[in-house]
């Protein structure tokens, strides 16, 4: 089983990647499009908030300088679900408005196709807190 991860929000980076070669290939391509290479670090300051069952809840940093000058800083919330010893889902909540303002170039960028958008409804949601 691949790993899944929900990116929360409505930006061009939102959405489900399934997989590591899709998060490789397509997802973070975008998301350090606009950084400066050498002086990104999108996973520091790494803290387990709460864990239940196969339920983990984690807080994160992250950032690098950008290629118009600012500075691009963030927050992370994850919810990790484990399954046979390993991350099989991802639930990822960030500040959409900071990312969307240092993160976009600003020439026209390609949004990823999505086929089922990240949603929290009776359908979607696997996890319970």
């Amino acid at each position: 089983m691949d790993i899944i991860i929900n990116v929360l929000g409505r930006t061009p980076r939102s959405g489900r990647c399934y997989g590591q070669k899709q998060l490789f290939e397509e997802v973070l391509p975008a998301v350090i499009r606009n950084l400066i290479p050498g002086t990104i670090n999108l996973a520091q300051r790494h803290r387990i908030m709460a864990v239940d069952g196969n339920i983990v809840v984690g807080m994160m940093g992250g950032g690098g300088d950008t290629q118009d000058g600012a500075r691009y800083d963030q927050q992370y919330c994850h919810i990790f679900r484990i399954e046979n010893g390993v991350i099989a889902e991802i639930w990822e909540f960030f500040d959409t408005a900071q990312a969307e303002a240092r993160l976009t170039v600003r020439l026209s960028m390609p949004v990823r196709n999505r086929a089922i958008p990240c949603a929290f409804n009776a359908g979607e949601a696997r996890i319970s807190l």
